[in-house]
């Protein structure tokens, strides 16, 4: 793991999270209570639903136009890159 000498504060709660992810690694789903894989399957469709839901907006589509656009830049030659921000007004 990286180590950021320049936040030494910061080095717990990057070995709490190595702790934590390894942990929940090596879970097993028959480890689980009833209840907390039946609270973790109501989760899922719940984020699910609203993925679905927010796929339909408008605003979904705006930033997945930025995403894209953002990802094309990345492609070009640093050369070829626009230097000036887009405008939020091309988006209303």
């Amino acid at each position: 793991m990286k180590r950021d000498t320049a936040r030494p504060e910061l080095l717990a709660a990057g070995e709490a999270t190595l702790a934590l992810g390894s942990w929940v690694a090596g879970l097993r789903y028959a480890d689980l209570p009833p209840a907390v894989s039946a609270k973790a399957k109501e989760c899922t469709l719940d984020a699910l639903g609203c993925c679905l839901f927010g796929v339909t907006r408008s605003w979904t589509r705006m930033v997945l136009d930025m995403v894209l656009e953002q990802a094309a830049l990345r492609r070009r030659p640093s050369s070829a890159r626009r230097t000036a921000p887009r405008s939020p007004r091309q988006f209303w």
